[in-house]
């Protein structure tokens, strides 16, 4: 909803939408349905960042993916078997695609793709396309294999999320002659030669000694920035810590980001976000169940605490349960929420039970909030695999693979409790007038509902101007200098 006001030499407009987060939680019993075809197996699932689209891998020897999309408002498969069909009227799969291929979504300016490696070691892009109402494609996804040499030794890719760009970086893995030693590389697919470049440790850190090893690899990009972030070894000493590489700096250097005040001895699965616009990271500390959620400064990139959480041996239905991981930061409502897992015995790679964990994290002003800590899986002892959400019309699920012992992984669905995403609601917007060149605007909106106001000299790109909660009085805000430029719009949205 939109609401224009004219002014004598501005054109203020309030795009008004808020939403407001429960401060009283309904009693929650955990619920979790198959969703697709339990005859077809998944090792893998992601969704796109738009939540248009999920594309899954099948278990099996057929080291095949999918594509599909999901229904927002039901959180069902489109279409029901997540398999669509192509234009020739057959099934039309992601070929030749092993489970350490890896599907991920990355972007640049023509839009989302997926980034694979195909089982000769080839990059994969994958981009969607058409798919009709019957869940079959009108428009056959495009494939295509950067051209990047063999190596049936590289594994695992991400790809940057760059929308600005006309092509993104990619990172990955690469075995060392078989050994189990690996090496991060990263290429930028605008380059012709597209050149291989290794990633080494900052200074005074040296790269872990075997990166097939969750706890001590996991590289991935900050959405929306050419920066990854990647785990390296503290000498003396040992301790694993948190790295970055800003890939477009003209000399791209590692840096290590963690305060001198951190006195983790060995960070997990670290997961870098970026929430109601700052950088975060969340993950587990010493294969426990535990885990801490930082945030990075701007100008120093180091971080410091915002949360910790714990999940304990009585809170848990696992015997012993350690390793959380996997973690799957997300907002809504005004609130920063993360899925994750936890292990049974603390080892990811065995077939052990284990369990899907939601937490809050922050809220919109990311003042630390850790009041919600549950289990969203039922009692049912199962292999619970990687947590995604997905963010509905309405309602906000968490997806995973799971099956019981000696059977095939199957997509699953659990509700998360969360307060449906609440309806549009009307904030004010007024201009009081201007103080020199300083626009002096007034806001309201009703109390503990959060609201960002944007400004924008083109009606095209908006930059955040300020996150607040409301309380019971309007609350103002001063734009410096608004009278200079030509015209300025603004407009509040919801977190």
């Amino acid at each position: 909803m939109k609401r224009f006001l004219s002014v004598s030499h501005r054109l203020l407009v309030a795009a008004l939408m808020l939403t407001c987060f429960a401060t009283a939680r309904a009693q929650f019993t955990p619920s979790e349905t198959v969703v697709g075809d339990p005859s077809f197996g998944c090792l893998g699932l992601e969704f796109s960042p738009d939540m248009k689209w999920l594309v899954w891998t099948q278990q099996g020897l057929t080291k095949t993916s999918w594509l599909c999309s999901v229904n927002p408002d039901t959180g069902d498969l489109v279409p029901a078997n997540g398999r669509p069909n192509g234009q020739n009227g057959q099934p039309f799969p992601i070929p030749n695609i092993p489970p350490r291929g890896n599907p991920q979504w990355g972007q640049d300016s023509t839009g989302w793709f997926i980034i694979a490696i195909a089982d000769d070691g080839r990059l994969v892009q994958v981009r969607p396309g058409t798919l009709g109402t019957n869940g079959n494609w009108l428009v056959d996804p495009v494939i295509t294999y950067p051209a990047v040499p063999v190596n049936a030794t590289r594994q695992y890719p991400f790809a940057a999320r760059l929308p600005e760009r006309a092509a993104s970086y990619v990172i990955y893995e690469q075995l060392a002659n078989g050994t189990g030693a690996a090496g991060i590389y990263w290429v930028d697919l605008a380059d012709p030669n597209l050149t291989e470049r290794v990633v080494t440790a900052p200074s005074g850190y040296t790269m872990p000694p075997t990166l097939e090893n969750i706890a001590a690899t996991i590289y991935r990009w900050f959405p929306g920035l050419p920066i990854f972030t990647y785990a390296a070894v503290k000498q003396p000493g040992g301790s694993v810590k948190m790295a970055q590489l800003d890939v477009s700096a003209p000399t791209p250097t590692p840096f290590a980001i963690n305060a001198a005040t951190d006195n983790v001895s060995f960070h997990t699965d670290d997961f870098p976000s970026v929430n109601f616009g700052r950088r975060t990271l969340i993950g587990g500390i010493t294969s426990t169940a535990s885990a801490r959620y930082y945030l990075q400064d701007p100008v120093t990139k180091l971080t410091s605490t915002l949360a910790n959480l714990t999940v304990t041996p009585a809170m848990s239905a696992l015997a012993s349960p350690q390793f959380a991981s996997s973690f799957e930061p997300f907002e809504w409502n005004g609130r920063v929420h993360a899925a994750f897992q936890i292990i049974d015995g603390g080892d990811p790679l065995q077939a052990v039970p284990s369990e899907i964990w939601l937490t809050s994290l922050s809220d919109a002003l990311l003042q630390t909030d850790t009041s919600l800590l549950r289990r969203i899986n039922t009692a049912t002892s199962l292999q619970r695999r990687d947590p995604e959400y997905f963010l509905g019309t309405t309602k906000a699920w968490v997806y995973y693979y799971a099956k019981p012992s000696g059977t095939l992984f199957t997509i699953y669905r659990a509700e998360t409790g969360l307060p449906n995403r609440q309806t549009a609601a009307t904030l004010g917007l007024t201009l009081q007038g201007f103080q020199g060149t300083a626009a002096q605007l007034q806001m309201t909106g009703a109390p503990t509902q959060y609201g960002v106001l944007q400004s924008s000299d083109d009606l095209v790109t908006w930059t955040d101007r300020l996150t607040t909660l409301f309380g019971s009085n309007a609350l103002p805000f001063s734009d410096a200098n608004a009278a200079t430029f030509p015209r300025r719009f603004y407009r509040m949205r919801t977190p």
